[in-house]
């Protein structure tokens, strides 16, 4: 076994090592106007996002795209990209649960529904979106936050909450590919459109 000093000298010279790495420089991403539900939501997807539809049945009341690029001419057309998606649902409204807990009960209720685990939850926030300037003067922000919403029509509370969960169950206990890991990162989004009884 090394001493401390021994091990504190491995780090910084790792730690060197990596500041001298040149930065990757990211190519600019390609954004295309989606329409989502028949055009009743636009949405800007990345061109490289293909709709999930295109190769599988998706329920009515979802839209669903998937970060991938294909390789072509490798064993399979090999899938690229960080293979992350985007879930867009439409869901009935919630009326029992309040807003400060909104994101979680449906962060738990997905978890649930995968038969998953959820191992943490972190960021809770409500924010206030959508139009506020009726006048036509900016709705970029409110009370020095950000409007996420900025162009919809209504006024309306947006939870969110970001945290893990295990796809294990997903995978029926199969081994994993190489690399892949059994824990996925959930980012969720509530728009609670009270008016019209949806989520």
């Amino acid at each position: 076994m090394g001493s401390e000093e021994e091990k504190q000298t491995t780090v910084e010279e790792e730690l060197g090592q990596l500041s001298l790495q040149q930065p990757q420089q990211e190519e600019a991403v390609v954004l295309r106007r989606s329409e989502l539900f028949g055009g009743a939501i636009t949405m800007f997807i990345p061109t490289t996002w293909r709709d999930v539809s295109d190769v599988r049945q998706v329920p009515d009341h979802q839209e669903v795209y998937q970060d991938c690029t294909f390789t072509c001419g490798t064993k399979n057309n090999e899938i690229e990209g960080t293979g992350g998606c985007i879930v867009i649902e439409i869901l009935e409204r919630q009326e029992e649960v309040d807003d400060t807990e909104a994101a979680k009960y449906f962060f738990t209720d997905l978890a649930e529904a995968n038969g998953n685990v959820v191992s943490e939850i972190f960021n809770q926030k409500v924010w206030d979106v959508g139009c506020l300037d009726v006048s036509g003067g900016s709705n970029e922000t409110t009370n020095g936050n950000t409007n996420l919403i900025p162009r919809l029509s209504a006024r309306i509370k947006a939870c969110t909450c970001s945290g893990l969960q295990s796809i294990a169950p997903l995978r029926n206990q199969e081994l994993l590919e190489e690399g892949k890991s059994p824990i996925v990162d959930v980012e969720l989004a509530v728009a609670r459109l009270e008016a019209v009884e949806t989520e």
